[in-house]
């Protein structure tokens, strides 16, 4: 329960009944204006290909797992962007 409550915190989705699977506020969705939230996690979370992204702790709950699962792979390559202009 904690781990629900950290996140719908961060995600200003906090409402008087929580699940694993539904913990978005009551527009369905998070991080809306006029709501206290973290703008660090909403950046995160709107400059992410995908949506997913782990921006504070316990950001994988409300089925929000940024997580790849691969099988059989023998290599990963990972290209990172330009960090400065």
């Amino acid at each position: 329960m904690q781990k629900m409550i950290a996140a719908a915190f961060n995600r200003g989705a906090m409402s008087n009944s929580l699940d694993d699977a539904t913990c978005q506020n009551a527009s369905g969705t998070f991080y809306n204006s006029g709501q206290v939230f973290n703008p660090w996690a909403q950046f995160f979370h709107q400059v992410s290909s995908n949506s997913l992204a782990y921006a504070f702790p316990y950001d994988d709950v409300c089925n929000q797992n940024p997580s790849i699962g691969l099988t059989a792979t023998q290599s990963v390559a990972v290209t990172l962007g330009k960090f400065f202009s």
